[in-house]
């Protein structure tokens, strides 16, 4: 391929490409757009404070419809947040 019908193709492309964007974008402006959710929730483990740390597994659900064995502090998966001063 010769570097004039490389760029001729590449503009082509890109022509292409942002009118179907906006066009797409216009044709749904008033459309009513359904939005997954993927992944769980980032959670955030409880602070322990002045007790003593228990280690035990339990069964947990990671994924929908699956349990996992992990292992938890204190009955609690992620672990909990120590908070150590100096």
């Amino acid at each position: 391929m010769k570097r004039r019908e490389f760029l001729k193709k590449s503009l082509q492309t890109t022509t292409i490409v942002t009118l179907s964007n906006t066009l797409l974008n216009k044709a749904f402006a008033n459309k009513k757009v359904l939005t997954y959710k993927t992944g769980n929730p980032l959670r955030f483990p409880p602070v322990l404070i002045g007790n003593d740390l228990t280690l035990s597994k339990i069964n947990y659900n990671i994924f929908p419809n699956a349990t996992t064995e992990v292992y938890a502090m204190n009955n609690s998966y992620l672990a909990t947040t120590l908070l150590v001063e100096k």
